[in-house]
């Protein structure tokens, strides 16, 4: 069964105590094998992209966000900064090229994935220590459990319309 707590998504903690997912494993992955190639990857290799964070000394501004709310994500009852999501409002504005340093905080009782459109990021810190081996690298999705608190890093160097911000 899946080792989701009852405070994460597709834990068995939803409004009427169990999850969509029935808190049960599921597959999400087929491989399929093949006769090799010509020329078939046979190592991995020891590094597969520089991976090297944007300097936080060089970001234009810093953002905090506050995620609280008592309920369930069938609820949506998570507002950020006291603000309820609404898909008609512009919330914050980056400028093209800006690298921001966002403070995350999850102070609602369920875990919650964390999103930005159109950017990936580096996470610095996980509860004020260096992220873990596996939190490295570029990413575009965080989960924050109840009571983490997340700084990462990104740089916002595509631009986006008024029609889509996204």
């Amino acid at each position: 069964a899946s080792t989701f707590t009852n405070q994460t998504p597709g834990g068995g903690g939803f409004q009427n105590g169990t999850s969509p997912l029935n808190a049960a494993d599921f597959n999400i992955l087929k491989v399929k094998f093949v006769s090799p190639t010509g020329t078939p990857v046979t190592t991995i290799p020891a590094t597969l992209v520089p991976s090297t964070p944007w300097n936080e000394l060089n970001a234009d501004r810093v953002r905090t966000k506050n995620v609280t709310g008592m309920g369930t994500s069938e609820m949506g009852n998570f507002p950020i900064n006291g603000l309820a999501f609404d898909m008609n409002i512009i919330n914050d504005t980056m400028l093209l090229d800006d690298i921001e340093v966002w403070r995350v905080s999850n102070n609602s009782n369920y875990g919650h994935p964390m999103h930005i459109h159109d950017v990936s990021f580096y996470i610095l810190r996980r509860d004020g220590m260096p992220p873990l081996a596996y939190e490295t690298g570029l990413k575009d999705v965080i989960l924050l459990l109840p009571g983490d608190t997340v700084d990462f890093i990104t740089k916002f160097e595509h631009f986006i319309n008024d029609t889509i911000p996204y």
